[in-house]
């Protein structure tokens, strides 16, 4: 049995950030859409750096955090002690991680859409300006 030469993962997440998302559909734990401003103001609330270069779009823009999977979206609703647990697609969810997995919402990508941020852990800034 050979390894494989490279790995392709099942599903294809931005690179570099300010280009357009190349998955169709991001998925959020909260289900709505906020504003820039908002959001920078609930970062710097929480103690968390927001990117400076953000400042050349208004604070009105339209913002959501998104993930490229659903069990990714998860992880911003259980506790971190449990994000190994949720990132494993070998191990089923649990009742209370899968009736939490139905809160999670569908944000269908749009052409104009750009990829502004990312936060380390596959959780994406979108803005739809």
């Amino acid at each position: 049995m050979g390894y494989r030469r490279s790995f392709k993962p099942r599903y294809k997440f931005p690179q570099i950030k300010g280009r357009k998302p190349t998955f169709r559909v991001g998925y959020n734990s909260h289900g709505g859409w906020s504003t820039l401003g908002e959001i920078r103001a609930i970062e710097l609330d929480r103690g968390n750096d927001f990117p400076k270069g953000l400042s050349r779009f208004p604070d009105d823009t339209p913002a959501i955090w998104v993930c490229p999977t659903c069990r990714k979206a998860l992880r911003y609703v259980v506790e971190a002690s449990d994000w190994e647990h949720v990132d494993d697609e070998a191990e089923p969810l649990t009742a209370s991680e899968s009736e939490m997995l139905r809160d999670i919402s569908a944000i269908p990508m749009r052409q104009t859409d750009i990829i502004a941020h990312d936060d380390g852990d596959e959780g994406y800034l979108l803005l739809r300006p």
